[in-house]
C-alpha cells in the first residue's frame, strides 16, 4: 500500500517496466533474419503466452504483432488487451490491425457484405466449379471456400453478423506472421504507421491467401550464418 496526499492509504499495481518494443528490436538489433538462438527464446515465451491465454483463460488477445509484445529483461510479454475478447465471441470488430489479421477477418472487411441469396449463388457457384476440379490442391481450395460459404450462410440465418468468432487461430496466424519478420526481418505485408495493409493489391492477396510462395520461403534466416536446416526446424 501506499499513501496519498491526503493521508489516505491507496493500492499500487506496479508492473515490470518494458525496455523496448519487438518492434523496435526489429528495427534497431540484428537480431531478426540472423540470430536463431534468440528468435526461438521469442518464439518460445509468446507461445506460451498465448496458450496461456487460450487454455487457461478462455481468450483471444485479438492484436498480437510487433508493437504488442515488449521486452523485460530477458522475457517477451504481450501487452495491450484493447483488442482481446473471449473465446466464442465477435472478434476484430473494434481495432483491427490489417495486416496482422487472419484471411477470414479480410474477408469481412474487404469483401462487401453478402446477402443470403447471393451466398447461396456463390454456394452453387463453387459446387460447380469442384465438380469440373480433379487436382488435389483445387479439391481443397473449394472445399474450403464450400465451407466457408456455408459457415457464411448460417451465421446471416442466425443473425449473428459477419465478424468471426474467436478462435486460438485467429492470434496463431498473427503470431505466425510476427514469426515470419523475426525470420526474414521483412514484414510479410506492407504497412502503415497503424499496421494496416497500405495497398489493395495486398489485401486482396489477404483474401485469397494461398501460403507463402517460393519468393517468400527464401527470405528465411537468408542472412543468417552458421544456421542449419536443423536449426530452422527446431
Amino acid at each position: 500500500d501506499e499513501i496519498n496526499e491526503k493521508g489516505e492509504s491507496i493500492m499500487c499495481f506496479v508492473m515490470p517496466k518494458g525496455e523496448r518494443s519487438l518492434d523496435d528490436v526489429i528495427r534497431a538489433e540484428r537480431v531478426a533474419g540472423h540470430d536463431i538462438r534468440l528468435i526461438q527464446h521469442f518464439a518460445e515465451g509468446i507461445a506460451k503466452a498465448l496458450l496461456h491465454l487460450h487454455s487457461d483463460l478462455g481468450v483471444v488477445h485479438g492484436d498480437v504483432k510487433p508493437r504488442n509484445i515488449i521486452r523485460a529483461g530477458s522475457a517477451y510479454k504481450l501487452i495491450d488487451f484493447d483488442a482481446s475478447v473471449k473465446l466464442g465471441d465477435s472478434v476484430g470488430t473494434d481495432k483491427v490491425s490489417t495486416a496482422y489479421c487472419p484471411p477470414e477477418l479480410a474477408r469481412i472487411l474487404f469483401v462487401p457484405n453478402q446477402s443470403e441469396l447471393e451466398l447461396n449463388e456463390q454456394l452453387k457457384s463453387l459446387s460447380a466449379d469442384l465438380s469440373k476440379v480433379s487436382s488435389r490442391h483445387g479439391l481443397q481450395f473449394f472445399e474450403e471456400q464450400i465451407e466457408a460459404t456455408r459457415d457464411k450462410i448460417k451465421r446471416v440465418q442466425e443473425g449473428k453478423g459477419e465478424h468471426p468468432l474467436a478462435h486460438p487461430t485467429f492470434d496463431v496466424w498473427s503470431f505466425g506472421v510476427t514469426m515470419y519478420h523475426m525470420l526474414t526481418s521483412v514484414a510479410l505485408f506492407n504497412v502503415d504507421g497503424d499496421d494496416n495493409l497500405k495497398s489493395e493489391p495486398e489485401q486482396d492477396e489477404l483474401v485469397q491467401w494461398q501460403g507463402l510462395k517460393s519468393a517468400h520461403t527464401r527470405h528465411v534466416l537468408s542472412q543468417a550464418s552458421g544456421v542449419s536446416s536443423r536449426d530452422i526446424r527446431s
